[in-house]
């Protein structure tokens, strides 16, 4: 049921814009604090946290005109929030299914083919390692129409072991962390 009110979520979720800084603005320095749900996976979540602090280190040692720093106590000002709800590794069984569908769709046009159809149809299905995630900007800041702003955060699992899966999803994370922090300060430039 909780997947569920995740996925409507997200549908409702998918046409929201980026966060934004309310106009005239500017946090000195923006905090963000990160949480996770207790069903997320231990490994995880000490590999977002890290990439985490190298993605704002990495963002205070350029040009960046938005400090950012990390928070450890959830603080009601100038705060980026952000929520790990749930975390999907590729398992097992999902990467026998994989293999078995992929070698079923990759394998139909053969047959269609030798059939003599005039359609062609082929499919595959590699399953990702999935995490669900909620951003949201403390009230004093938060210039988004919608808040918070529901991610479903996907990296490639097909066929990896667990710590390559975790790695490339703590990859993913900070490059998404980077992209905010530059958004947000596009947007603090303009605004």
């Amino acid at each position: 049921m909780r997947t569920y009110l995740f996925l409507f979520l997200l549908i409702l979720s998918a046409c929201t814009p980026p966060l934004a800084l309310k106009k005239g603005v500017h946090p000195e320095p923006l905090s963000v604090f990160i949480e996770f749900h207790p069903s997320v996976p231990e490994e995880v979540q000490d590999v977002m946290s890290k990439q985490l602090d190298d993605a704002i280190l990495l963002h205070n040692t350029t040009t960046a005109r938005l400090p950012v720093e990390r928070a450890y106590v959830l603080a009601n000002e100038n705060t980026l929030r952000i929520r790990v709800h749930m975390t999907r590794l590729v398992g097992p069984k999902e990467n026998a299914a994989g293999i078995a569908l992929s070698a079923l769709g990759l394998s139909m046009p053969i047959l269609l083919a030798a059939g003599g159809s005039e359609y062609i149809l082929g499919f595959y299905y590699f399953p990702q390692a999935t995490s669900y995630m909620e951003y949201q900007l403390s009230e004093d800041i938060d210039g988004s129409p919608k808040s918070p702003l529901f991610v479903m955060h996907k990296t490639p699992g097909f066929l990896k072991s667990k710590e390559k899966q975790i790695s490339k999803h703590g990859y993913y994370f900070n490059t998404t962390m980077r992209k905010i922090f530059k958004a947000m300060e596009k947007n603090r430039k303009t605004g």
